[in-house]
Order: C-alpha cells, then structure tokens, then sequence
C-alpha cells in the first residue's frame, strides 16, 4: 500500500513516475496529491510563426523552459479555459527536431522548434505540450488494484496507465489542473489497457487532460509466421512495451483480415516466448487453423 496522511502533497521535481507496481495482488494507493515543478508543457500567445519555429510569451504561472522537446501542441481557448473548438480546433504531433531545443528570445518569449510548418498564426493561444515520458501511477499485472482519494494536478504522461489487472478500483480519485494551468495531465487521465473483471469508477473526476478522460481498451495482435498447427508467430506494432505477455491459460480469439471482427476461433495460450522486439512465439493448447494477415 502506497498511503499518505490527510492526502499528503507530494511535489516531485523530475520526469519520473511516482508508483511503479508490477506483479501485486490488492494493492492501494490512498491519501495522496501528486503535482510537478518543472511542468511538463508551457502555455501562452504566439506573437511570431514561421515554417520551423513559433515564439511565444508565455504566460505565468507557466513557464519559459529552456531546453525542451516539444511533441505536441494545441490551440486552446484561454475564455473558457478549454482546448479551442469547433472552427478553431487545431492539434499537432511532431517528432521534435533532434538538433535544437526551445531556447528564450527575449524575457517571457520562448521560441519552440517546429519539425514541419503548421497553421498557428499570431495571436494564437497555445499550449505545448514536451516529449512524454513517465505515468504518475503505473500498474502491470496486479489483482485488486486500488486508487483512492488521490489528487494528480499534472503528469509527463498519463496520469494513471494500468496494463492488465484483474480488478480495478477508481474511488474519489480526481485529475485537474491548479494555480491557473491551462492543462491537467498532458496525456489520458486513465488509461486501462487489456484489464479484466471489473473496472468500477466511484466519485471521481477528470478536467483539463491533453487527451482522453478514461481509455479502456484491449490490443489486436497480428499473425505474421505459421509455424505449425499450435505454434505462431504473433506480432504488435504499437510499440507499446509488454503488450505481448498476455499470461498463459488466456483464450485468444481470431479473426480473418476480411472480417476483423468475427471470431472464427478461440484458443488458449500454453506458453509464450520472445521472438524479436515486437513478436513472440505463441504456442497454444488445441490447435488452430490461422493463416498469416489474421487478427
């Protein structure tokens, strides 16, 4: 159990994450509040935008962070304190150029490096978004996992990534921005990936994330080598770690490219085995007719 006392503020002071729990039957995280100084993006109003880079005064409490990578940004309505909409919505991704970072033109302008031109024009509300690394609260494999009455006022990634649980407990827990940030979490408030019986969310709130509320999902994999009639090579292209180590005795079903999602078999997984980066040789208890290009 990771608990603190009349939610305890915990003020963390690198990209890192805060609980990292793998492999743990009923384990609670309770009593916290969890913010970061630096920020893990800045905001403000363009004031000059070309092809490779926009100059932006930024406005406090946000910071002109010297040095970043900037992975996304989007314009934002500073009115209603939302992203903008409707006619003005407008996002960005980039792979960040690998040479140059942002850097200060001036007190309170930062200048952030553009990989390809984009539409933001002066006068534009901004929020920029830096390269995403670590969750707040990252769980893999765990039973009865619980957070509860914790606070996350901002994240380098998501705030809470739980990657198969059997059980998941959300009671009173809440992501939201504070002193003014246009932004929360810079990436999904929770993301549940893969998880199994039950997801129950009680009394809880998400506001101002940089990408969804609540993300529950599960992966397709691909069969890419027939090895035998129990035996295949299964790959993901996501490029998420650890996806592929979905426990011996699951029952995986299948289905043909021309009908992704009619399930002509279900198998169960015997053993699993790396391999290469994105691959693993499944081997399953009965066997099963699949032809390379199934899901």
């Amino acid at each position: 159990m990771g608990q603190g006392m009349n939610q305890t503020l915990l003020l963390v002071h690198s990209s890192t994450a805060i609980f990292t729990v793998v492999s743990c039957q009923s384990f609670t995280v309770s009593s916290l509040a969890i913010d970061y100084n630096p920020l893990a993006f800045t905001a403000g109003y363009v004031m000059n935008a070309t092809n490779s880079y926009l100059d932006v005064q930024i406005v406090p409490p946000h910071q002109a962070d010297v040095g970043r990578q900037v992975a996304a940004i989007f314009r934002y309505n500073p009115t209603l304190m939302i992203p903008a909409f409707g006619s003005q919505t407008y996002e960005i991704y980039q792979t960040p150029p690998s040479n140059v970072n942002t850097s200060l033109v001036s007190s309170g302008i930062l200048r952030i490096p553009l990989a390809s031109s984009s539409r933001f024009v002066v006068g534009d509300a901004i929020v920029a978004r830096y390269v995403f690394t670590t969750h707040v609260i990252y769980a893999e494999n765990v039973t009865n996992f619980t957070v509860q009455s914790v606070t996350i006022y901002t994240s380098w990634s998501m705030a809470t990534y739980i990657l198969r649980a059997y059980g998941i407990n959300m009671i009173d827990y809440h992501v939201k921005p504070i002193n003014g940030h246009w932004l929360s979490a810079v990436q999904d408030c929770m993301h549940f990936s893969d998880s199994r019986y039950y997801i129950n969310i009680i009394n809880s709130s998400c506001e101002a994330s940089g990408d969804d509320g609540l993300n529950a999902l599960t992966y397709y994999f691909n069969v890419t080598q027939v090895i035998n009639s129990t035996a295949l090579i299964i790959t993901q292209y996501n490029n998420w770690p650890n996806v592929l180590n979905v426990g011996i005795g699951t029952n995986l079903e299948f289905s043909t490219s021309q009908k992704p999602f009619t399930v002509y078999a279900t198998v169960t997984l015997a053993s699993a085995s790396v391999y290469n980066s994105n691959s693993q040789l499944y081997i399953f208890t009965s066997p099963i007719n699949a032809s390379v290009g199934d899901w």
